[in-house]
């Protein structure tokens, strides 16, 4: 994962090793411990870095947890409360770094969340959106440039949302 400002990645591994590493010589810049194991975790979209670069999302299971870039602190915790969730599929920063979009896949289903980052922190409650319930899995969220919109992907169509007031705006079908 390329940290945001394109000179560094973050590297994570077993037993909540995180590691950022000069992108172009591949030399380790800094090393910390998290509680985060992600041992057999498929890591792809469950792993995001904000904007800032202040902050990494990691996903494990039904649990969204906000670690500092710095020194590998947890900064906050937000577990999908009241769903039988299964995992967190993918979670995506918005370029303002104000709300963070959450895809999660229950017993059935999948839903979308955001939750808002107040004064730089995860909140614990998340909003669910509504119709955004589906039998497929979502795999992938990403932000419009100006943060006003990001679209949900799944095997058969990307839904655009409006963040302000949390609804669909458009959905497109994939023609593959």
């Amino acid at each position: 994962l390329f940290h945001p400002d394109g000179r560094r990645l973050i590297s994570w591994g077993k037993k909540g090793v995180i590691q950022l590493l000069d992108a172009k010589t591949g030399s380790v810049e800094k090393t910390f411990q998290t509680q985060y194991d992600m041992t057999g975790q498929r890591y792809a979209g469950r792993i995001c870095a904000s904007p800032d670069g202040c902050s990494l999302f990691i996903a494990k299971g039904e649990i969204l947890s906000q670690i500092c870039l710095s020194d590998g602190a947890c900064l906050a915790e937000a577990r999908l409360n009241g769903f039988f969730f299964q995992s967190i599929s993918a979670v995506c920063v918005s370029p303002s770094c104000d709300c963070v979009a959450v895809a999660a896949r229950g017993t059935s289903e999948s839903y979308l969340f955001l939750f808002a980052l107040k004064d730089g922190l995860l909140q614990k409650e998340g909003v669910e959106l509504q119709g955004s319930k589906t039998i497929r899995t979502y795999s992938a969220l990403a932000f419009s440039e100006d943060g006003l919109h990001f679209a949900a992907v799944d095997p058969e169509r990307i839904t655009l949302w409006d963040v302000s007031n949390q609804t669909k705006r458009l959905l497109f079908f994939r023609n593959d």
